[in-house]
């Protein structure tokens, strides 16, 4: 399921936000309407979010990205005016507990996709094995089955028919549908 998500999110995440940015840059802010960079910081950890989910496996390149993020939301924060030295502060936190939760989601992620791959290539091994078992099963005893009656028609080719009939004579009626079948 993840893998279907992200062979369509991706083109489609980043063409709606290309064309956000693009109309918030080439369109006058209106007043009290976002401004570039508070576009752009959504972007940021969606771009973070989708990097770690896609790449959670190689946990080398979740700590320089979560590094790269907070790095950018701290200079982001560092020149907004307004914001009280504490407000500063309590902002990176918040967006760096945000991006800290998006990683570990990503990576929790991954993990169950990976356990649900392996968890379903170990049913599909059993599954596996139970059929070769039971087709082992019937293959030897159709084989064993084949072999008495090839046995049992060689027996019955070598001895002499009327030598068999004469001691046997009222069962052979009961026998002949048993054995003449297998006398080819």
């Amino acid at each position: 399921m993840l893998t279907t998500a992200r062979t369509w999110l991706a083109p489609v995440g980043a063409a709606a936000a290309l064309a956000s940015l693009t109309a918030t840059l080439l369109l006058e802010p209106r007043a009290g309407g976002p401004d570039a960079a508070a576009v752009v910081e959504p972007l940021v950890l969606l771009a973070l979010a989708f990097a770690v989910a896609r790449w959670a496996a190689r946990a080398l390149l979740v700590t320089p990205m979560l590094v790269v993020a907070l790095g950018v939301l701290v200079l982001r924060y560092a020149e907004t005016p307004g914001l009280s030295p504490g407000g500063k502060a309590l902002a990176v936190a918040l967006w760096a507990a945000a991006g800290t939760a998006v990683a570990l989601l990503g990576w929790g992620l991954r993990a169950l996709a990976q356990a649900r791959t392996a968890a379903q290539q170990a049913d599909t091994y059993r599954r596996r094995l139970a059929v070769a078992a039971e087709l082992h099963d019937f293959v030897a005893h159709d084989l064993t089955e084949l072999v008495a009656r090839i046995q049992a028609a060689r027996y019955l080719g070598a001895v002499d028919l009327e030598k068999l009939r004469r001691p046997v004579s009222g069962r052979w009626s009961l026998w002949r549908p048993v054995w003449l079948p297998c006398a080819w």
